[in-house]
């Protein structure tokens, strides 16, 4: 049986959009039934906004005696069909002022914001009967079961539609002093304002009605005869916004321009407030002077500070103005407001100042005549000789250790903590002014300076004699030289750095015995012992080798893993090392073992306790990869440590 009562509402729907006019009951139903839709389906709810929409509401009921839709006072039933391009619903509007019907299908078109609008389908039966209803609730399929209630002697059936109207926007505003002191503009025809003075306006708009804006416009406009003339002063979108009015004196106009976006579901809605409230902006009373340190930026410019902003400016002011130089006037080239802030001038000259102009009067001064004024009509006042800030760069700085680079380089390499200008290098008619190198005691010539191509903050010095390994070499600054930053920072003065050679050691490392993997102990006897120690006073690193042998014994270490070094035939080569003797020894000498050759590092009168130097000068007779060893001797007794060992190519200067 249901299903034969849903085919014929569905039969019974069609009837009725295809003949929506059709009004009278002409068809008596042999069953009853009860059921709506609307232009968003049988659910309860629904939105729209005034004026702009309108619903449709179709009772699908079968079986009633009585039939009626109710609406709100502020509501008007529509004659259809309507236009779907239609935006005003005005002269479709019929039995203005009543508000029920006995029609099936009705438009509705509600004028008053209301989110708990009812529309009202009211219908009556001649006996008692259940019905279910298919509610859709967020998107959902859902049975309600709706039943009669017996009022009298007839059972009905009442179903209030829920609409959420949704008003037109109303745009609103409170406005507050600088003070926080709410301003009663409505009383007011004028707002009486100082220039630079500001107020806080708030957009009040969403507590008016149930509109929902979600955004707004704020405008400030200068008053003019002609509406096409006037200029925005000020304009904003936030809902809390302060308006500074110092864009010039004289009247000015608000607007407030309060939407709601469209939806696919509801219109939007767009309103503009004309405030009736002027704003009367007087000019400031304090003269407009100079105020504040004038200062020359890094890009040459020298920026003057004032006591207001500038109105534009007609013609140059150049001519009104004069840069003095230890009293000597120095051409100006031009002179504009800042773009940025619009109380500071900008003033460039035809040449421009230099960090070593710093220790100079430098000065610039105003003859009153250029009519230059404030956006609120103040005439700037003279002034005369106001002291220029001339910028210095940053100094450049040394920093970390002065080296040779590279084994039998002729130079050495001196770091800074700026970047620096090559350009500065090659104008410069001698670079290496200020600088001081001496070598062995003596002083050296230099043969040029450069900056390094792999490190620009880096400057390679390169000697006339060049760098040997056995020199002693220091540089020291004494400034200004010609080299800069590329920021124009020159170099400060250093004291005396010792450059620290390039010692190119062959064992690269190996000898410093801080891994003591890298050893292999063998060929003790009688005792002997090897041990890696670690030591905070030690030379090199934390750790040193330690041979200890009572009378007789020996100790040997062996470079692990088959390690060699090559060596080049008729080659001077240096052993170096540094060696601490303990007073217990009397042994005569320690054996250093390159490629099965025997270098013995003599004792004889060394100090004893304290940590002293290895030089051992060998040759080898043609190429070889050499292996590495180091022992104690076995005729008495041994305790002696070894740090540093190292095997370089000797580099003297000739």
């Amino acid at each position: 049986m249901k299903e034969i009562k849903n085919i014929l509402k569905f039969l019974l729907l069609i009837l009725v959009v295809a003949s929506c006019q059709d009004d009278e009951y002409a068809v008596e139903y042999p069953f009853v039934d009860a059921s709506y839709t609307s232009s968003f389906g049988a659910g309860a709810t629904g939105g729209v906004a005034v004026d702009s929409q309108y619903l449709s509401f179709l009772d699908l009921s079968s079986g009633a005696t009585k039939h009626e839709w109710r609406i709100p006072e502020s509501a008007f039933f529509l004659q259809g069909p309507i236009d779907q391009n239609l935006t005003n619903f005005d002269d479709l509007i019929i039995n203005r002022g009543e508000t029920v019907t006995t029609d099936k299908s009705i438009h509705v078109l509600f004028t008053e914001g209301n989110s708990d609008t009812e529309v009202i389908l009211y219908n009556e039966f001649p006996e008692y009967t259940e019905f279910v209803q298919v509610l859709f609730v967020d998107g959902l399929a859902m049975n309600d079961t709706i039943k009669t209630i017996k009022v009298g002697d007839k059972w009905v059936y009442e179903q209030t539609v829920l609409i959420d109207v949704f008003a037109n926007v109303e745009p609103t505003f409170e406005v507050r002093d600088e003070l926080g002191d709410l301003i009663d503009h409505e009383a007011m025809d004028t707002i009486y304002l100082n220039f630079d003075d500001k107020l806080e306006f708030t957009d009040i708009t969403a507590s008016v009605n149930n509109a929902r804006p979600d955004g707004r416009t704020w405008r400030f406009l200068t008053i003019e005869e002609n509406p096409e003339d006037e200029k925005i002063m000020a304009s904003g979108t936030n809902e809390v916004q302060e308006i500074a009015f110092n864009k010039g004196v004289g009247n000015f106009r608000g607007e407030l321009i309060s939407r709601r976006s469209r939806t696919p579901e509801i219109e939007g809605s767009e309103e503009t407030l004309n405030m009736s409230v002027v704003f009367k902006v007087s000019p400031l009373t304090t003269p407009f002077v100079q105020n504040g340190v004038i200062e020359e930026t890094d890009a040459d410019v020298i920026m003057i500070p004032f006591s207001g902003k500038f109105a534009e400016l007609e013609d140059s002011i150049t001519p009104f103005f004069s840069v003095k130089i230890d009293g000597v006037d120095s051409p100006i080239a031009s002179i504009s407001i800042n773009e940025t802030n619009k109380s500071i001038l900008d003033l460039s000259l035809e040449t421009a100042l230099t960090p070593d102009d710093a220790s100079k009067s430098v000065t610039v001064s105003y003859d009153g005549q250029g009519e230059i004024f404030t956006l609120d009509g103040r005439e700037l006042q003279i002034f005369t000789d106001a002291a220029i800030v001339v910028y210095e760069p940053t100094p450049v700085n040394i920093v970390g250790d002065v080296v040779e680079p590279a084994f039998m380089s002729d130079r050495f390499s001196i770091t800074f903590d700026q970047a620096l200008d090559p350009a500065t290098i090659a104008s410069s008619a001698d670079a290496t002014v200020g600088f001081d190198v001496q070598v062995n005691g003596s002083s050296a010539a230099i043969a040029s300076v450069s900056v390094n191509a792999s490190n620009e903050m880096m400057l390679d010095v390169v000697l006339t004699d060049g760098v040997y390994r056995a020199d002693v070499i220091s540089v020291a600054y004494t400034g200004p030289g010609d080299i800069k930053s590329i920021g124009g920072g020159r170099i400060s003065d250093f004291t005396a750095q010792t450059v620290i050679m390039n010692e190119d050691d062959l064992l690269e490392g190996l000898g410093s015995f801080e891994d003591a993997s890298q050893w292999t102990t063998g060929g003790t006897s009688g005792g002997g012992t090897v041990t890696f120690e670690a030591l905070p006073t030690a030379p090199k690193g934390d750790h040193v080798v330690r041979f200890e042998a009572p009378g007789g014994g020996k100790s040997k270490i062996t470079a692990s893993g088959g390690k060699t070094i090559p060596l080049v035939g008729g080659t001077v080569y240096l052993i170096t090392a540094k060696r601490y003797i303990a007073s217990t020894t009397d042994t005569a000498f320690g054996k250093f073992i390159v490629g099965g050759v025997t270098y013995n590092d003599q004792w004889g009168a060394v100090a004893r306790d304290v940590w002293t130097d290895v030089e051992i000068e060998f040759t080898p007779a043609s190429d070889t990869n050499a292996a590495l060893a180091m022992q104690s001797i076995p005729a008495g007794v041994s305790d002696v440590r070894y740090d540093d060992w190292q095997i370089k190519e000797k580099n003297a200067r000739p």
